[in-house]
């Protein structure tokens, strides 16, 4: 168990993350906030990606990340959860979680939502709309 929560450092969505060598050194793909769809359900082309960077956690972290629509109702989709090793405070951890082949519902606003320890920890929301279309 952890003996001091991490704090994220950021979070971004993506549709691909490349390891550089070094660790730290990362390279991102189509960064993205927002998804134009012509057709509902809407599978991505390529893969969706959620990059997080964590420092001044100790020992064994777990994590969750859910992703819920929010629309007219709230509905949880999708759920992933590990454990984050810190070898020591003074360390940035890089987390990736892959989503080969995600697929969106229907229009809306997308929440992917990092819980680190049980305790949120960060979100970013993308919006899902049609070409033209308000949602």
């Amino acid at each position: 168990m952890a003996t001091h929560p991490p704090v994220v450092v950021g979070l971004t969505i993506c549709r691909n993350v490349f390891s550089e060598g070094q660790p730290g050194e990362v390279s991102l793909t189509r960064v993205f906030t927002g998804v134009r769809c012509t057709s509902f359900p809407a599978r991505m082309d390529s893969p969706l990606c959620v990059l997080a960077f964590l420092t001044d956690g100790e020992g064994d972290v777990p994590f969750d990340l859910l992703v819920t629509w929010y629309g007219d109702t709230i509905e949880p989709l999708q759920q992933r959860r590990g454990v984050l090793r810190f070898p020591d405070r003074h360390r940035t951890l890089e987390l990736v979680v892959r989503y080969p082949q995600f697929v969106f519902p229907r229009p809306g606003v997308y929440l992917f939502t990092l819980s680190v320890n049980g305790e949120w920890a960060a979100q970013r929301g993308v919006r899902v709309h049609q070409p033209g279309g308000t949602s």
